[in-house]
């Protein structure tokens, strides 16, 4: 898919395979660079790769070196034309010289190597040691050999379709066969069961039969059946006897060879299937939290929860701390957890206490207000423990009234 959608279609994937089961985000250069109008040009498409759990098939696939990897490292070239770069033929480890049957003189050149004397006679008579400036031996490592790197996660080396392809079948968005052939070899064995639900011009089909899958191709479109037939036809595949003339009019057959499919062998419908998974989970790893409404009295702000409990914790002339249980004015007190929300404390007005600078201090996030109000006895700093305990009582039937008058 493309960018525009690419993250839509992650979150479902996740969803229906598990996050854990994704394995890569593949990106396919398909077309050259161009400019789009302010905008970043776009030229790649997203390929995402998931398996349905831990064990799953995939085949080691080898794509051919950057041209510019190519030219740093290959850098030397052998008396017939080959490609090649020099690798190291000493010993990881220079040490235990004495007794060690490897460590001798090569070329004049004495060190622990990595192949015996006998071994290092063969390559050399093989024209597979290269001696650099100085006499030193490396190994001629051939890019011909190498068969190309181990699969990236980024695509550069595939041509999209252009109109001048033979491949190209006038669909808008058909695919190279070297995509879907490089998916299809990664990701499965021979005889297993290849299936594309978005068949369109049947590239993952031929793609498919051309590795020896079984297949299955279905599409929207109603007339995705005929257009599967008649690419296998074009494609040589498929055998033209038993085919509708419907189906045969206006494409060119080539010459066939070798065994092909018999129309019989296809299976088609037109019929949409029945569902057979009612009942069935469809996304198994997607979860759904579903968030009642909040009531109001657990949206009240600070400074409406202050506002309610400086009225319930008044005293003689100010607000009772509900630590201490001194009497101060509003501008000193302030708004705290009864019970720490690192401990799991509600952030509402049922958890809430308005206490002094000082106590709120030496509570911190970490004592409760019983453990606050030992911690101040031990300092004699517990003014009014009958006034504290009362400032408390009274924040919890503000609270108390609150819910009620804000259930409704």
């Amino acid at each position: 898919c493309d960018p525009t959608a690419s993250h839509y279609l992650k979150i479902m994937l996740d969803a229906i395979f598990g996050k854990k089961n994704f394995r890569n985000e593949i990106i396919w250069k398909r077309t050259s660079a161009h400019a789009n109008a302010h905008r970043c040009g776009s030229i790649h498409d997203v390929i995402l790769f998931y398996s349905n759990s831990d064990n799953y098939t995939w085949n080691p696939v080898l794509q051919e070196f950057d041209p510019e990897y190519v030219e740093q490292y290959y850098r030397y070239t052998d008396e017939d034309g080959r490609k090649f770069m020099s690798g190291d033929l000493t010993a990881p480890s220079q040490e235990n010289k004495e007794g060690n049957p490897r460590f001798y003189a090569w070329n004049g050149v004495e060190r622990v190597w990595r192949y015996s004397k006998e071994r290092m006679a063969e390559l050399d008579a093989e024209g597979r040691i290269f001696y650099t400036r100085n006499d030193v031996p490396r190994l001629k490592r051939y890019l011909d050999e190498t068969g190309g790197m181990a699969l990236q996660d980024m695509w550069t080396d595939v041509e999209a379709i252009r109109s001048w392809h033979k491949e190209g079948y006038g669909y808008k968005t058909q695919k190279p066969l070297a995509l879907y052939d490089r998916i299809i070899r990664a990701s499965s064995n021979e005889g297993d069961i290849v299936l594309d639900p978005f068949a369109g011009c049947a590239t993952t089909v031929v793609a498919a039969e051309l590795a020896n899958r079984r297949w299955i191709g279905m599409d929207i479109w109603d007339g995705a059946h005929k257009a599967v037939v008649q690419r296998l036809l074009m494609e040589g595949m498929l055998s033209p006897g038993g085919v509708p003339d419907a189906m045969l009019a206006d494409i060119a057959i080539p010459d066939q060879q070798g065994p092909l499919i018999t129309f019989g062998q296809l299976h088609y419908s037109t019929t949409p299937p029945e569902r057979t998974d009612e009942g069935e989970i469809a996304a198994p790893a997607f979860t759904i939290r579903q968030q009642s409404a909040i009531p109001r009295w657990q949206r009240l702000t600070r400074a409406q929860i202050f506002e309610r409990l400086a009225e319930a914790q008044a005293g003689s002339g100010g607000v009772i701390c509900g630590g201490c249980g001194i009497v101060l004015a509003a501008y000193y007190i302030e708004l705290d957890h009864v019970l720490p929300r690192a401990d799991g404390g509600a952030n509402d007005i049922t958890n809430r206490l308005l206490i002094c600078g000082p106590c709120n201090g030496t509570k911190g996030a970490v004592l409760t207000l019983s453990g606050l109000r030992r911690e101040l006895k031990k300092k004699g700093r517990l003014v009014s423990p009958d006034r504290a305990e009362l400032a408390h009582a009274a924040a919890k039937e503000c609270a108390e009234r609150t819910k009620v008058e804000l259930s409704g």
